[in-house]
């Protein structure tokens, strides 16, 4: 634009020198226009320029940083900016240039550190409160608890959740030093400490990893002892995989699922802990929808969470989802297709329903998987599944031919 405008302007200067040209109207208008250019220009360079600034004063910020942790609170509001003027051809040139400066601006922050862009400030000192959670959350009761472990006074946080890794971090930061009390019941109370200490810390199984195995035992109908977990917090897994008519076999730190007989339907609505985990509702549905009868899923804690049902059916299976509630009709085999994992959970259970089907399924995305599952492959393989992750169609042709 601003190349376009100076020649606009140098051409009209030279024509009007020599008298030839336009006429004075069109020359008039050519240098408007021109003008509007080179104005339109300067403004969008000054943003830019302003915005390439704003990162470099977070990469600061963030070089002095101890723990490389920063909280960027970068607030160029196009709409309340001076380029919000009320003419919409300024708006449409103007807004792609500085939102490109801007999404650039988060996208290098994120690559060189972990940043927050937020409008949170930072507090000079915390103090306990009352506080009561609206809705059972996770990741509130933790966020709270982390928060109030230093803060001046006693933190009350009421209807807090009850999940296993709920105690788990209690427990972790009791060992450091914190002064945590009533961690596993919907009332925690905390003392704020000075000071916190290290410490050596052996962290609880994952119930969800351990439940995606027993599921994976149901769906193949297999015999899969899983080792190495707490049997008490996978009692909701374990009476749903009852329910549909598997063999659970509980001793002190393992689990053995085993699939004898033709699995059957059942009803399952997922809650806090407790009650049946949303985050097995995925590994869930795939049994169901190899059992007999008709069976019906709820889900009350996530929205939007049946994403991968379309993927299911692809397959064969028979899901009709309404609002938050999934109706499964059984099937006898799924067949196998090419996958999108829509996310973590749903993932691991379209792989699950892969290792079901009847041919080849191919599921994508599986970063998604690789986040929540360590040496998940490696582990299937062990059990005797035909899987191997590729990186290519070539690799995914050579793994059909041997396995024939």
């Amino acid at each position: 634009f601003g190349i376009i405008s100076i020649i606009y302007l140098w051409r009209n200067m030279k024509d009007a020198r020599y008298g030839r040209g336009k006429s004075m109207l069109k020359r008039i208008i050519t240098v408007a226009v021109a003008l509007f250019l080179l104005a339109h220009y300067i403004v969008v360079v000054y943003y830019s320029i302003n915005i390439r600034a704003e990162f470099d004063k977070v990469m600061v910020e963030y070089e002095k940083s101890p723990d490389g942790l920063v909280f960027a609170d970068v607030t160029y509001d196009y709409q309340a900016s001076p380029l919000a003027w009320k003419k919409p051809y300024f708006e449409i040139f103007t807004y792609d240039w500085v939102m490109y400066w801007k999404d650039k601006f988060y996208n290098d922050c994120n690559k060189q550190m972990r940043v927050i862009p937020t409008c949170l400030r930072k507090a000079d000192e915390l103090k306990g409160n009352h506080i009561y959670l609206d809705v059972v959350s996770v990741g509130a009761t933790i966020n709270v608890m982390l928060a109030s472990i230093m803060a001046e006074g006693v933190t009350i946080i009421e209807n807090a959740a009850k999940e296993p890794h709920v105690v788990d971090v209690a427990n972790f930061l009791n060992s450091m030093g914190a002064n945590i009390k009533g961690a596993g019941t919907d009332v925690i109370r905390v003392r704020g400490v000075e000071r916190l200490h290290g410490t050596e810390y052996a962290i609880i199984p994952d119930q969800i990893e351990a439940g995606t195995f027993m599921f994976a035992a149901a769906v193949t109908k297999g015999d899969v002892t899983v080792k190495n977990v707490i049997p008490k917090h996978l009692e909701s897994i374990s009476a749903k995989l009852l329910e549909i008519g598997c063999e659970v076999e509980e001793s002190d730190d393992a689990v053995r699922v085993v699939a004898a007989k033709p699995l059957t339907h059942t009803h399952v609505k997922t809650l806090p802990y407790p009650g049946f985990p949303t985050d097995m509702q995925p590994q869930i549905t795939v049994a169901l929808a190899l059992s007999s009868g008709t069976s019906i899923v709820t889900e009350s804690i996530f929205e939007n969470r049946f994403k991968y049902v379309d993927e299911l059916t692809r397959m064969g299976a028979n899901i009709k989802v309404e609002g938050s509630v999934a109706i499964v009709d059984g099937v006898k085999q799924f067949t196998g297709a090419q996958l999108v994992a829509p996310d973590l959970r749903a993932g691991a259970a379209l792989v699950m329903a892969g290792l079901a089907a009847e041919g080849y399924t191919t599921v994508s995305e599986i970063e998604y998987i690789e986040r929540g599952y360590e040496n998940f492959v490696e582990k299937l393989r062990l059990l005797g599944a035909n899987i191997e992750q590729v990186d290519s169609e070539k690799e995914a042709q050579k793994f059909r031919l041997r396995v024939g």
